[in-house]
């Protein structure tokens, strides 16, 4: 029995004191879970997610932790009612607890415990928490291992399973979930911790329903939906229809493996409603995988982040208005038993970022407004590491190190990126101090900062810059990477013209005796003067001699792409990028076409020379026209140089273009293999990166880059628009 009943007439200020009361539960009962539990992953970095639902499973509030886990939560509460009804039974009192990649959570570790909210013995709603626990069995430790041929090899998987009866945990179900982790003492702990504070939670909602009634508080719930859905279709509004695709190329689906495989998502909108395709994803393979819940999530996080943050969580009314139309069986919706592992470290991060840029896409053909609202894309890979081994004092260690967390967001319209400026996906999140890794592994940091500038992420506005950090084994017998990324080809594609974000690495050097430099009084600063031997890695997971004291790991979290073509960056923007390091002189010249003068001022006849000398090697002519840098006017605007109006695309310059089905069609096109992408871009294995090419499409008038397209170099050019012209 679903209790439904709304109270009607609810006066403006109850109103708000029970919403502003129900989105306040969801921060109270994230901070007890980072309280009660010991896994730096949920006390540090925020890698967790709290939620109400409605009685059938829809989402009114989320907390500001990981956003795809609410979508897992909600999955997860109506697999629950459709069969766990009638046996065992929901009553109240009861908890579940699911971590099924096929129900709902994005891989095993992603752990959902969810209690049902009863008002006189009807289902009133569900509190739920997801978070991530660092082992659960499996092949490798942390139950992510890229090698895993199906989920048989990754760890205890448990459909909505009740851990809690009557109020009254059950030890069998804790204590089988604990007992399958290579961590079972933190795995068992933090189990608790889930249960303490959804319980915590439950009886909040509870206390709240008792003060102001089941129907005014049902009343909230719907009305807060109500009103995202209104919101969400008035912003809808001011974009006109069509399709947006976008994809992006993940390298190796296993170890040893060296194939490149594309990850697309579309996405059609008509009037004030949403429909996502995966079309010409590339089939379900190795590792690389993700099921639907993990897949939907990603792309309602892309959705919501860029078109209502302002909701702040409240995203169950969008959520009513996005259908999912997706072929079974692909990467991004894989079919049982496909492993899905890697999903936490990269599998979701690709559909994110494919879904962010074809949505910042079509919020770039809307109204100013929203075009000012658009995020764009986000980093392709989580580059964090787990570093394992034994220690001769305290036996075996595992180091969580989620620097990636520091992330760093991508250029806007009208706006740079963010240094450091994490995950859009997971607003919460932070990277640990590095004191504490060093209190709870066996290493010392050396250094940790923002990666230099250069061509990478450059555009009209940069990316963000992300971070280097290099880590010194100490006390460490043995040790070894088991997760991390080193990237041999490009993938975060720029926005409309800009170049694309830099490679993710992992670099360790074996026998590097950092310690006896330090003892003589100095911190190594440069990764590649320290003597030993440095090991190349693959793309993931070992694979190099085991590190001892004295030996040292670097890890390079990306910079990432910028937006429209660096050419019509301001010259004194691209003066304060060299001034706080964002930028190299030879970049400045080369890449934005900025000239200075002996005093270190840009020099405007020396950069508009350099800037329509660049222009002509583009056309193979000289250009006919200039770029109005200052026109942003909306009629017909697509991107950052094209419009389209009455079926038919021009540049902002004022060239007439002509029909075509993709305005690409109509541009001068220049393809360069990714091996030959200059020094930015210098892959450690080049083989990889030939098999990529960068295509850019430079207006024919003016030689302003329209587009630069990152591609497999089997793949035609992506048809990324189709606007509708009734």
């Amino acid at each position: 029995m679903l209790h439904q009943e709304v109270a009607e007439d609810l006066d403006p200020v109850t109103y708000e004191v029970i919403r502003y009361s129900l989105l306040q539960l969801n921060f109270e009962h994230a901070s007890l879970l980072c309280r009660l539990a010991i896994s730096p992953a949920v006390m540090i970095t925020r890698d967790m997610q709290t939620t109400l639902l409605t009685e059938d499973g829809d989402v009114p509030f989320m907390g500001p932790g990981l956003q795809y886990f609410a979508t897992a939560s909600s999955l997860i509460a109506k697999w629950t009612l459709e069969h766990r009804a009638a046996n065992p039974g929901i009553r109240d009192g009861d908890m579940f607890i699911c971590n099924d990649p096929y129900v709902g959570s994005p891989h095993q570790p992603d752990t959902c415990i969810a209690a049902p909210v009863f008002v006189d013995g009807r289902l009133f709603g569900w509190v739920t928490n997801t978070m991530h626990h660092l082992d659960l069995g499996g092949i490798k430790l942390g139950s992510t291992d890229e090698s895993a041929a199906d989920i048989y090899h990754e760890g205890i998987c448990l459909p909505p399973t009740m851990v809690m009866s009557d109020r009254r945990i059950r030890d069998d179900v804790v204590d089988l979930f604990a007992r399958s982790s290579r961590l079972s003492p933190m795995v068992g702990m933090d189990l608790r911790a889930s249960i303490a504070a959804c319980g915590r939670a439950r009886d909040q909602l509870s206390a709240l329903i008792d003060k102001y009634g089941a129907g005014a508080v049902k009343a909230v719930m719907r009305g807060t939906m109500a009103a995202a859905r209104e919101c969400f279709e008035e912003r809808l509004a001011q974009i006109p229809d069509g399709r947006w695709v976008h994809r992006v190329y993940a390298e190796t689906c296993r170890p040893g493996d060296d194939g490149i495989f594309r990850i697309q998502v579309g996405i059609t909108k008509e009037g004030g409603r949403l429909r996502i395709d995966n079309r010409d994803t590339d089939p379900q393979a190795g590792s690389l995988n993700c099921g639907f819940g993990a897949f939907s999530g990603a792309v309602l996080a892309a959705i919501t982040a860029n078109l209502v943050s302002d909701l702040s969580g409240c995203y169950g009314g969008v959520y009513s208005n996005v259908d999912f139309e997706l072929q079974p069986g692909l990467l991004n919706c894989a079919e049982f038993p496909a492993a899905v592992g890697p999903v936490g470290s990269r599998n979701a991060m690709l559909n994110i970022n494919a879904a962010a840029v074809a949505v910042a896409k079509m919020m770039s053909c809307g109204t100013t407004e929203i075009r000012k609202r658009a995020l764009g894309p986000n980093t392709t890979n989580f580059y964090g590491a787990i570093c394992s081994g034994v220690t001769r004092a305290n036996g075996p260690f595992t180091m969580f190190d989620a620097d990636g967390m520091i992330g760093a967001l991508g250029a806007r319209d009208q706006e740079d990126g963010v240094d450091a400026g994490g995950h859009f996906w997971i607003p919460e999140g932070i990277g640990a101090n590095v004191e504490h890794n060093e209190q709870g592994s066996p290493v010392v940091a050396l250094y940790r900062r923002l990666v230099s500038g250069g061509a990478a992420g450059a555009g009209r506005f940069r990316g963000g810059r992300g971070v280097e950090v290099a880590y010194m084994m100490h006390g460490a017998d043995a040790a070894v990477l088991s997760l991390y990324k080193n990237e041999s080809i490009p993938k975060a594609q720029g926005m409309w013209g800009a170049n694309p974000g830099s490679f993710g690495g992992m670099r360790v050097k074996t026998g590097a005796r950092v310690d006896a430099v330090l003892a003589a009084g100095r911190i190594p600063q440069d990764f590649s003067e320290l003597d030993g031997v440095e090991t190349p890695l693959p793309f993931s997971g070992g694979s190099h001699p085991p590190m001892t004291e004295g030996d040292v790991w670097t890890m390079t979290n990306p910079v990432a792409p910028g937006y429209g073509d660096p050419l019509l960056r301001a010259p004194d923007r691209v003066a304060d990028d060299l001034a706080q390091g964002a930028c190299l002189l030879e970049t400045a010249e080369s890449t934005y076409g900025v000239v200075f003068d002996s005093a270190g001022m840009p020099d405007a006849a020396a950069t508009a020379k350099k800037r329509a000398s660049i222009r002509e090697t583009r056309l193979g002519y000289a250009p006919r026209r200039d770029f109005p840098v200052d026109d942003v006017a909306d009629i017909g605007r697509v991107g950052d140089a094209l419009r389209h109006t009455a079926g038919a695309w021009s540049c902002r310059c004022g060239a007439d273009l002509g029909r075509a089905d993709s305005y690409k069609e109509l541009l001068v096109r220049r393809d360069t293999p990714g091996d030959k992408l200059g020094a930015d871009y210098v892959s450690p294995y080049p083989q990889m990166a030939a098999r990529m090419s960068l295509r850019e499409f430079f207006c024919p008038e003016c030689g302003v880059r329209v587009e630069a397209e990152l591609a497999r170099a089997d793949d035609s050019d992506l048809c990324d628009i189709e606007l509708a012209t009734g």
